[in-house]
């Protein structure tokens, strides 16, 4: 079975173990979701 190899192949493979874990956390002022979930909560 034919291979590809090139330079930087090793970084590439292990990129995703390198990039900090952040979480996603709303600002409910900047957010236009959140207004509007909020706005159809209430009107019911």
């Amino acid at each position: 079975m034919p291979t590809l190899d090139f330079n930087g192949k090793q970084f590439i493979r292990g990129h995703h173990l390198t990039v900090p874990i952040k979480t996603l956390e709303i600002d409910k002022e900047k957010s236009l979701l959140a207004k509007k979930v909020g706005a159809i909560m209430t009107s019911r």
